[in-house]
């Protein structure tokens, strides 16, 4: 039987119980970037919007249609492509600490969480750091093959790949598992999953639109919120699967 996204966040609020600062830790690197850029976006905003007001500024018909319009070619799309990977790493490598801890926390509810804010950097470490930025890499150039078709696939895709890190938490002591295989699994698990996800992802909307009323503040406690949900959406789907294979 499904989980509701319902009960999903319920089983989250309970695990957070008293435990709400530890959560913020897990996450706080993320959360601190978010409302930086939020402060950044605002400022720029702002700034632009004291320009256009003021009477001196009168932009003329012949200015605008001068200005060239610039038109990207293939160069530059695949410089953009090569470009994010650095970006795509670092926060791969971010997402899979993050997500390894509040996996392991929902597996084991007892267990008690020491250093939270190391816990996230964990992927940086030897053990880990090579195959997660491998499984990045992989899933970053399945998405973008998939994104040359058109947005949509790219975005089923994205979805198809979102279970990888889990999957690899799990199995990662698996000698004959390798980088394919959990992006293969997560694909496998996520067939019919995909609006299940795509609906526990819109029932945090309502929550960063009032981060960005509030000056991003609030995401110090939706982000942990969210993200430990999603591992509890992995959990529920792989006991799942667990219960169909032995019935």
């Amino acid at each position: 039987m499904e989980t509701k996204v319902s009960e999903l966040k319920r089983e989250v609020r309970a695990l957070f119980k008293g435990n709400w600062l530890t959560a913020v830790q897990v996450t706080l690197v993320p959360a601190l970037f978010k409302v930086l850029t939020m402060f950044f976006i605002l400022i720029l905003t702002a700034i632009i919007a004291y320009i256009f007001m003021q009477p001196n500024f009168q932009p003329t018909l012949k200015s605008i249609t001068d200005t060239p319009v610039h038109v990207n070619n293939g160069g530059e799309f695949v410089w953009q492509i090569f470009s994010n990977i650095p970006g795509v790493l670092i926060g791969g490598l971010l997402t899979a600490g993050i997500s390894f801890t509040f996996l392991d926390w929902l597996q084991q509810p007892k267990i008690n969480i020491e250093h939270p804010f190391k816990l996230a950097f964990q992927s940086f470490t030897s053990r880990y750091i090579g195959p997660v930025l491998l499984l990045a890499l992989m899933m970053y150039i399945f998405t973008i093959l998939w994104s040359l078709l058109l947005v949509i696939p790219g975005i089923v895709a994205s979805y198809s790949y979102r279970m990888t890190y889990y999957i690899y938490r799990d199995h990662q002591t698996d000698t004959d598992w390798h980088t394919l295989d959990y992006i293969r699994a997560s694909k496998v698990m996520m067939r019919g999953a995909k609006v299940r996800l795509f609906y526990l992802d819109l029932s945090f909307i309502g929550w960063h639109l009032l981060s960005v009323l509030l000056l991003g503040i609030p995401e110090f406690w939706v982000m942990p919120y969210q993200a430990a949900t999603n591992a509890a959406f992995y959990h529920h789907l792989q006991q799942q699967r667990e219960a169909n294979v032995q019935n």
